[in-house]
């Protein structure tokens, strides 16, 4: 099986370093700088258990891979470039080939299965952080655990033989990877999770953002419940306990994936994350006000390049109620 990592930020980053390591076929699609600094100087991954550089073969574009063989592509970009990832692929790829979202948010699956036929869901449990070209920083140790959770099943629901090669290989690779039947339950749960990203890229990761968490939580279970969404929260919570998480030395852990992204001037996902459930409920009919004012105080973030910390969590409830 050849591995295609579509998006080798933090997350693509580290699933690709961890499979080349264990000698699995991979090629990483980056872009910018973080591109020609893998390309010149391989992809340095930082954990605590030291740092270790990979020559892994990187491509700016899909159209320079030659595809041969068996490939599996797995995409790790922000849910917001997904639909632009799908449309490229489509015309490069057949429909048979396996599309994994190993993604945050739970739309990433319904775009690609609208023109693949073999689309996969990912659970993403990976402590990474990814602020310079060329380098990624993984807060996990050998020694302590899993590198990661990547449960994995078919979209939306079943697994098949390629599920069960996929995790062995993950398995292989150090992370904890198991075939899962309702992964789209661990994936829901997972977007209760994030809901709180955005306020980290808000306020800024150090504020204390529990009552805003809370608001942002309960208003979301109660919109999933009243759209019939199941989701396993228990189940989702327990698989952190199999994390090696660990301090690096020189690089402690900073905040969200939103949070970094803010933090070197790109895009966030919160359309797809408090967007999903303001979307949920307008479907029903009702109104998501808790979500609906983070997804607007991100995109104030972005639109007029504000740092995290711009509006406090009091003001931010202040305007709730």
């Amino acid at each position: 099986m050849k591995y295609v990592i579509y998006g080798a930020g933090a997350i693509g980053g580290v699933i690709g370093a961890c499979l080349h390591r264990s000698g699995f076929d991979v090629t990483l699609i980056a872009r910018g700088e973080h591109l020609k600094k893998i390309q010149s100087d391989g992809l340095r991954l930082i954990s605590a258990d030291g740092a270790e550089v990979f020559d892994i073969p990187t491509v700016s574009h899909p159209n320079e891979i030659t595809w041969s063989g068996t490939y599996s592509i797995v995409l790790t970009m922000k849910a917001q470039d997904t639909a632009a990832a799908i449309d490229t692929l489509q015309e490069l790829v057949p429909r048979s080939t396996p599309i994994v979202s190993g993604q945050n948010g739970v739309a990433n699956e319904i775009t690609a299965s609208r023109w693949f036929d073999n689309v996969y869901a990912m659970l993403l449990l990976i402590p990474a952080t990814f602020l310079n070209a060329g380098e990624v920083i993984h807060h996990v140790s050998k020694k302590s655990g899993a590198l990661g959770v990547l449960d994995t099943g078919r979209y939306p629901f079943g697994t098949d033989s390629y599920v069960d090669t996929l995790c062995r290989d993950l398995t292989t690779s150090g992370f904890s990877a198991t075939p899962d039947a309702e992964i789209m339950k661990l994936k829901y749960a997972k977007l209760i999770t994030n809901l709180n990203n955005a306020v980290g890229a808000i306020c800024g990761f150090e504020s204390d953002t529990k009552n805003i968490s809370s608001r942002l939580t309960d208003e979301a279970l109660s919109i999933l419940s009243k759209a019939g969404i199941e989701l396993d929260r228990e189940r989702e919570t327990q698989k952190y306990t199999l994390l090696g998480r660990a301090e690096v030395p020189g690089a402690p852990r900073g905040g969200s994936s939103s949070w970094q992204s803010v933090m070197r001037g790109g895009q966030i996902e919160v359309d797809f994350l408090n967007g999903e459930i303001v979307l949920i409920a307008k479907t029903m009919g009702l109104y998501a006000p808790a979500n609906s004012l983070i997804q607007e105080l991100a995109q104030k973030t972005i639109r007029e390049s504000l740092r995290p910390g711009w509006i406090s969590p009091r003001e931010i409830l202040e305007i709730l109620d």
